[in-house]
């Protein structure tokens, strides 16, 4: 007699941020189980790197807007170092560009979106990748005969 198995893919989860350990989650149960913070959640589902996150972090903290200037002095990067994450930020609707008239023209500040409002997207994007997964699962690849496993 035959075991009928299903094949299913490993999912790993990366959460790695400045302030926190390298965690590498390799199921869902284990996920479930685990203490994440907002910049790991935000890395699992947003797939933000390490200085995404620190600039994050940077503009949660603040009490006013921060200009690209700011975050790259705060950081010790290259102004288009801390552009590019801050467009990433932008990208993915964490964070608010705001064009501000100045003496010498003008220049962007960045201000974190209310935190209800990306929770909620976040809960979004969740509910559709759970909505995909389930369509999968009920999809799922029934082996022949010859990838069947023997039961003693």
């Amino acid at each position: 007699m035959t075991a009928t198995v299903l094949r299913f893919y490993r999912i790993t989860f990366i959460a790695v941020g400045p302030i926190y350990p390298l965690m590498t989650i390799t199921s869902v149960s284990e996920g479930l189980s685990t203490e994440l913070h907002t910049p790991e959640l935000l890395d699992c589902i947003y797939g933000l790197n390490d200085r995404d996150k620190a600039v994050f972090q940077l503009i949660h903290q603040a009490s006013e807007p921060n200009t690209t200037e700011d975050i790259s002095t705060q950081l010790g990067c290259n102004r288009s170092t801390a552009h590019r994450s801050l467009s990433r930020l932008v990208e993915r609707d964490i964070v608010v560009q705001q064009r501000v008239k100045d003496n010498n023209g003008y220049h962007y500040e960045y201000e974190l979106r209310e935190p209800a409002e990306i929770a909620q997207d976040m809960q979004t994007l969740l509910n559709d990748w759970y909505s995909v997964t389930r369509q999968l699962l009920h999809r799922c690849e029934y082996p022949t005969d010859e990838d069947s496993i023997p039961q003693d």
